[in-house]
């Protein structure tokens, strides 16, 4: 089956376009919204347009690996609970919260009863929130509930769908076996928590199953199917958009495509910017060499990335600033509690950093040692992991989702291309010393998302029933700002947002 790049490029943008667009169709003045709206089409437009001149190639897959890869991620996105029809995992209660008040309530969301309003990174529900709101104007607010999960297992599936597909495309995976490798590392990609676990002793043997992400107290880079667990809205797109990044080949789309996501992944978006920051640089000092410093100029200012930097940037810029949690906080460099003793504290960081990514990326050191990408993300990964912004440890462990995702996608070329050895016609299995490691730590990676699996099934044996939805907290029209503060705006009439740009009841 033929694939064509610049249609695969073209849905995944249109993804991550329509949050932006929704949220701005319904929080933003409406003399204001429809203009912003048409530019972000007519970005869209010149997006297209460039992919249909510039990666006009085709991707082949045959029938088995397209349908290999549709079945292991509606697998994969089934049991992660999205949509309610399988167990669901603790933070689906704020999540399913949030779903149901976009549903109900109409946009933007104000609680009157604390005088707040909503202010989350909400994008990714907006889309099968919407299904659920015309649904409800037809039949029973039951029925819309359930509409709006299906349409939201719906849209997590085409993401993951368009994810893994791009994946295969950047590590050229075009045979079933290469296919069906690449799909397998995407979901069991981890580091190696239990051996930190082993090491620092810090679990409780007799919880199993437990959340093992947290063996190092104060950090935690998730495991992919963690994140699907746990942080599907955040982290899908900004898988989405990390892909997309690695298959693009000028500057054109970048600002484009990093505030693509500010609807759905704010954290991630921090991550991704710093890596489209270096391979801009390289791509400029390239251009400088080649006397072509006027071209990179005119890709790095074209229309599509002057438009997401005048629409998005603002909007969600003044949308964001008002969370609680973030007034009250701020960004701040956070190694560890100090109480440890700096030393402690540094040796237990060092040791976080090894077993997370470090140890793997050593072992990809020969093939990409000349990419500044792949040193890059390593620092990245080094660096971000010691920041923290709001409450808790959530800027850390989502602003390196697309590095951890670039990293997943060096291991994956890395097979590709290092496994087979051709004599002739004869084709033979050859893994090399550097192979043999990398599968040992995968391996032990896989114990992470597995206990994530584990939890889930140990569930649904416990209680006899597959639809554990995690529903406890059903609204936050209800609730006090001081137990919610990561979700809302306290006195949001004196923002800015509210002042310029929101719609008023």
């Amino acid at each position: 089956m033929k694939i064509k790049i610049w249609k695969l490029q073209a849905a995944s943008y249109f993804a991550l376009l329509l949050p932006s667009v929704l949220f701005i169709l319904g929080w933003v003045r409406t003399i204001i919204a429809i203009p912003m709206v048409l530019a972000l089409f007519a970005a869209y437009f010149f997006i297209v347009r460039h992919a249909i001149k510039k990666y006009d190639a085709v991707f082949e897959m045959d029938k088995k690996s397209i349908i290999t890869v549709a079945v292991l991620m509606l697998v994969w996105c089934y049991i992660s609970g999205h949509g309610g029809f399988f167990y669901q995992s603790n933070d689906h209660h704020w999540r399913n919260a949030i779903f149901r008040d976009l549903i109900n309530l109409d946009w933007p969301v104000i609680y009157e009863r604390s005088d707040t309003s909503l202010v989350y990174y909400i994008g990714f529900w907006l889309v099968p929130a919407l299904f659920g709101k015309i649904s409800a104007l037809f039949t029973t607010a039951e029925t819309a509930w359930l509409v709006a999960n299906i349409a939201m297992f719906i849209w997590s599936f085409i993401f993951l769908f368009l994810i893994s597909l791009l994946v295969c495309y950047c590590t050229k995976a075009v045979t079933f076996k290469k296919v069906l490798l690449a799909n397998l590392i995407l979901i069991f990609f981890s580091g190696m928590d239990i051996l930190g676990i082993l090491i620092t002793k810090n679990w409780d043997v007799t919880a199993i199953p437990n959340h093992l992400e947290w063996w190092a107290v104060e950090y935690q880079y998730s495991s992919n199917s963690t994140q699907l667990f746990w942080v599907f809205n955040q982290s899908t797109p900004a898988w989405l958009a990390t892909a997309l990044f690695l298959a693009e080949k000028d500057v054109k789309n970048f600002v484009f495509l990093c505030l693509s996501i500010l609807a759905c992944s704010p954290f991630p978006l921090v991550g991704l910017f710093l890596l489209l920051l270096c391979v801009g640089i390289q791509f400029m000092l390239r251009s400088i060499r080649e006397d072509r410093f006027k071209d990179f100029l005119k890709d790095a200012f074209s229309p599509q990335n002057l438009i997401a930097t005048v629409v998005i940037l603002p909007v969600f810029y003044l949308y964001y600033k008002g969370n609680v949690a973030i007034e009250t906080t701020g960004f701040r460099f956070f190694m560890g509690n100090m109480k440890y003793g700096e030393i402690n504290v540094l040796i237990r960081y060092i040791l976080f950093c090894i077993l997370e990514f470090a140890f793997l990326a050593l072992m990809l050191y020969d093939k990409n040692r000349k990419k500044p990408l792949y040193w890059f993300t390593i620092i990245s990964l080094f660096v971000l992991g010691a920041f923290r912004m709001g409450t808790a440890a959530d800027f850390a462990m989502r602003a390196t989702i697309p590095a951890l995702f670039v990293l997943m996608v060096f291991t994956i070329r890395h097979f590709n291309d290092n496994i087979y050895i051709h004599k002739g016609k004869v084709r033979y299995l050859c893994l090399k010393k550097s192979s043999i490691a990398i599968i040992a730590v995968l391996l032990i990676g896989t114990v992470t998302p597995l206990t994530e699996c584990f939890r889930a099934f140990n569930a649904v044996y416990k209680t006899g029933k597959i639809d554990l939805k995690a529903d406890r907290i059903v609204t936050f029209s209800d609730k006090p700002v001081k137990d919610y503060k990561n979700f809302m705006a306290e006195h949001y009439q004196e923002t800015d947002f509210y002042k310029y740009l929101q719609k008023k009841k």
